[in-house]
């Protein structure tokens, strides 16, 4: 995922009640949009999973593509399965944040009002739009759902000890499902 510039927006947020504005005042005449927002350091979260996904999936890419043209001997094959044992570990997908509706004047005046409960203390808050959040999501699912259809062979790889007598077998199989798994990517 080429990094883009976060789209930072700082707004200040009640903790009491959650009202949500941004220092600004409005100057009138504007319109209105809605602008849903999640947290920043959510959001960075859900970065930080995609980055580590992709490096996953070029990971367990490179280590197919090295199965499917070694010869497992008895070295290479202890040292391919300790490989393929660490490349099964994936990160976890991230979870949506909670997002927040506010609307932004054409002025750039951010707010989402809410009834005062009397706690008026609003400290800055780092938010990014949500719709860049759905789609770092949409992305770590995509890679996530990639790197799953991978794991098949590398599991094979990771948890066989072929016997003596079929070890040969036992790699041209492994090699076979290397070189598939590889096709349909």
């Amino acid at each position: 995922m080429s990094p883009r510039p976060l789209d930072v927006i700082t707004v200040n947020q009640c903790i009491g009640c959650g009202a949500i504005e941004t220092p600004q005042p409005c100057l009138g005449g504007c319109h209105e949009h809605r602008l849903d927002l999640v947290p920043a350091d959510e959001h960075a979260a859900a970065l930080a999973a995609v980055d580590a996904l992709e490096t996953l999936l070029a990971e367990r890419r490179a280590l197919l593509a090295e199965v499917a043209r070694s010869t497992l001997a008895d070295g290479e094959w202890a040292a391919l399965r300790t490989r393929a044992r660490a490349v099964l570990h994936a990160p976890r997908v991230p979870e949506p944040a909670l997002e927040v509706t506010t609307w932004r004047c054409d002025c750039g005046h951010i707010e989402a009002p809410q009834p005062c409960i009397g706690v008026c203390v609003r400290p800055a808050r780092a938010m990014v739009p949500a719709e860049d959040h759905r789609a770092a999501l949409a992305r770590a699912t995509a890679l996530a759902a990639e790197a799953e259809r991978l794991a098949p062979a590398l599991r094979q790889l990771a948890w066989t000890t072929p016997r003596p007598a079929h070890r040969e077998a036992t790699a041209r199989a492994l090699r076979t499902a290397a070189s598939a798994q590889q096709e349909a990517a």
